[in-house]
């Protein structure tokens, strides 16, 4: 490596497709009305960004799902009802906690929708919350997804590059074919 590639930095963009306020509400308007105008201030500058659906925000907005998809960003997947998955790493909102067993049939739902409506099959994926675990990283594995941004460096400490996580501890490098990235 010379001291040009040592140095350089890069921006990732993803953004949550969810109700208002994550699991509080039933509500839209932010995908409503901030998502033309997120993808043109992107599509402008030349920016590429991610934006990860949840199952139920992408069948009650299937219109602006394709579109995302048209305009040529990528699609990836939130969970199916913004629920928690995981080990909880701070006091949330949501109603209740998925179980391990749940997991992998709730993600493959979330899958199925986003994949029925763009003819595409996600490869990221983004935990709510960025609560993760161990088994979350073997389910994401086991149903193709090839990156997870749940890894929240604010949450978690001053990790700060991409890593294939461990599949014994998800925070830490390891031996998984799932690219954590921070």
């Amino acid at each position: 490596m010379n001291s040009k590639t040592e140095n350089k930095k890069y921006i990732m963009f993803g953004f949550d497709m969810e109700p208002d306020v994550g699991s509080t509400s039933v509500n839209y308007e932010g995908v409503k009305y901030g998502t033309f105008k997120i993808a043109d201030v992107l599509r402008k500058n030349s920016v590429k960004a991610t934006f990860l659906w949840t199952g139920d925000c992408a069948l009650k907005n299937e219109d602006i799902l394709r579109f995302v998809d048209s305009e040529g960003f990528e699609v990836g997947c939130h969970s199916l009802f913004h629920e928690d998955l995981g080990e909880v790493n701070f006091t949330s909102s949501s109603i209740s906690r998925i179980l391990d067993e749940e997991l992998e049939h709730r993600l493959m739902l979330n899958i199925e929708i986003v994949q029925k409506i763009t003819g595409k099959k996600p490869k990221s994926f983004r935990s709510p919350r960025g609560f993760g675990s161990n088994k979350l990283i073997e389910v994401l594995e086991k149903l193709g997804f090839e990156q997870d941004s749940s890894y929240l460096q604010f949450n978690r400490g001053d990790k700060n590059f991409p890593y294939f996580a461990s599949k014994t501890n998800w925070e830490e490098s390891g031996d998984s074919s799932i690219l954590e990235l921070p």
